[in-house]
């Protein structure tokens, strides 16, 4: 599920993030692309930007593919990974 926040908006004390920061568990907002890997197999990886005192802030996120043989990706579309060089924001609690 994607969606702008975990936490209520209208709550102040952000406990879904506060738990998250807690537990040592990432999350990310505002993924970008998602619809090209709608029933698609693939790994997460993210890739944050590391900013001095900061709790979150921008993230590569990308959809990593495996190809079949014969070249075609999980996607289904030959040889050709979703969303290659784009870049989604995320945020990282923590």
């Amino acid at each position: 599920m994607d969606s702008p926040t975990p936490d209520n908006p209208a709550s102040i004390s952000y406990p879904v993030h506060m738990m998250c920061r807690r537990e040592h568990i990432t999350h990310y907002k505002n993924l970008a692309n998602l619809d090209q890997v709608v029933n698609t197999r693939f790994t997460f990886a993210a890739f944050p930007l590391r900013l001095r005192g900061a709790h979150g802030g921008p993230t590569r996120a990308v959809a990593l593919l495996s190809v079949r043989p014969g070249g075609q990706t999980g996607h289904g579309t030959p040889g050709r990974p979703a969303s290659p060089g784009r870049e989604s924001r995320g945020e990282e609690a923590g």
